[in-house]
């Protein structure tokens, strides 16, 4: 399974090739999710999808690619003027 699952914080990603290869990843997550007493939330999962947003990020088939609208909102910020300002350019960048 090694590079086909993907987490990051409270969110698992699957990247399979097929539905059975997806159904056996799923299937192993799960069970490993059990065993280790996880709790999901039912109201967070997003089943079957070509393309997700995932952290300013757009992930595809395709690739993966920056979302323009988080480009045009970094190249709009104001003047960086004093520690305030640089912190919260530094927290969005860093986001």
């Amino acid at each position: 399974m090694g590079n086909d699952v993907f987490n990051y914080l409270d969110d698992l990603i699957f990247f399979s090739r097929s539905v059975q290869e997806r159904a056996t990843h799923v299937r192993v997550v799960l069970k490993r999710l059990e065993n280790a007493s996880f709790i999901l939330n039912p109201d967070k999962i997003v089943i079957r999808v070509a393309e997700i947003k995932y952290v300013g990020h757009l992930l595809s088939s395709r690739g993966i690619s920056v979302l323009t609208n988080r480009v045009a909102a970094l190249k709009a910020y104001p003047r960086l003027t004093n520690l305030r300002t640089l912190r919260r350019f530094v927290g969005m960048t860093g986001f």
